[in-house]
């Protein structure tokens, strides 16, 4: 049976049209916005909210790599020191802003890790972590008959002539993990200089009202660690080169240029 084109009339199945066209722009959308956070490029966004394409991550890596070649500031290199751990177990400089690692991977491993994608979610969880509230919540739920270390945390804790289950204070934990996550977010613009800086200075505070020495602090931080359900093994040899009990390598003594 033939069809006289001439009969339809479009005003009838407009809305279908449209519908569909709707529905393939959606699909389309989906599966764009997918591959770009496989990439770990979707969601890189500034403060005031503007997108970051790869052409403003390269200048933005650029202008970092130069300014990491000066000395950071007193309140930054403190607080780096309080992130060391988290640094070292990337091998990367524990001493500056480590503008060498792949944006794009950084962008990915706050998203994985931490759900933060912008502005708001990293000073949201910055907020979190400087609250102490995961250390707080292990603290309350310290159980004295139930305190099992892994040995390396067991023997580093005997070099310092302390007891590992003595330690009730983990706050160091959530201290050196907001370090990281502000480090982290400064480099892809998340955040400010500023706002990095508010972060250390807040971080070192809250250090110092807490533990007396770097000793007491790296050590909480392996307990701390080692509740979350780490392994140690690593993070213990990091203890002794940041002390300076070990390796002559002068640029892992961070905690015996820094005072507490």
């Amino acid at each position: 049976m033939d069809i006289d084109i001439s009969e339809f009339h479009l005003d009838k199945y407009w809305w279908v049209f449209l519908l569909g066209i709707g529905i393939i722009a959606l699909v389309v959308r989906i599966l764009f916005a997918r591959m770009e956070a496989r990439r770990g490029l979707g969601s890189l966004r500034q403060a005031g909210g503007e997108t970051l394409d790869k052409n403003v991550l390269k200048e933005r890596k650029r202008q970092l790599l130069q300014e990491s070649k000066q000395a950071p500031e007193p309140d930054i290199l403190r607080g780096l020191a309080l992130g060391a751990f988290m640094k070292a177990g990337r091998s990367a400089d524990v001493n500056k802003i480590d503008a060498e690692v792949s944006f794009p991977e950084v962008a990915a491993g706050l998203a994985r890790q931490w759900d933060v994608r912008g502005h708001d979610e990293a000073i949201e969880t910055l907020s979190r972590l400087l609250s102490l509230s995961s250390t707080g919540e292990m603290t309350a739920h310290w159980n004295a008959s139930a305190k099992s270390f892994d040995k390396h945390t067991k023997a580093e804790a005997k070099k310092l002539k302390k007891d590992a289950a003595e330690v009730v204070d983990l706050s160091a934990w959530d201290l050196a993990r907001a370090v990281n996550v502000a480090e982290w977010s400064y480099l892809i613009g998340y955040i400010s200089r500023d706002e990095l800086s508010s972060c250390f200075n807040l971080a070192v505070y809250i250090s110092r009202e807490h533990y007396a020495n770097w000793p007491d602090y790296g050590l909480a931080f392996l307990v701390g660690r080692d509740m979350a359900g780490f392994d140690n093994e690593e993070m213990a040899y990091h203890l002794s080169w940041f002390l300076g009990e070990s390796r002559s390598n002068e640029t892992w003594k961070i905690w015996q240029r820094v005072p507490f």
